[in-house]
């Protein structure tokens, strides 16, 4: 991770690889959740409508600002 994190604040990785990275974080971190049990029994439609909305949050944040 270190040499794509390294070349990403030294400004030469693209955006791609950042919202690879956040998209990754995203999905894993939801995952641990669901599995790990903090948010409890969660149905499979449920989760599933979680990580719709979550994605969806994901992607207003890449959009580009004008």
């Amino acid at each position: 991770m270190e040499p794509i994190l390294g070349r990403q604040h030294r400004g030469h990785a693209s955006r791609s690889v950042a919202r690879l990275l956040a998209a990754q974080m995203l999905t894993h971190g939801l995952a641990r959740l669901l599995l790990d049990g903090p948010l409890g029994e969660v149905s499979a439609d449920d989760a599933e409508r979680l990580a719709i909305e979550l994605t969806g949050v994901l992607g207003e944040g890449l959009l580009e600002r004008r």
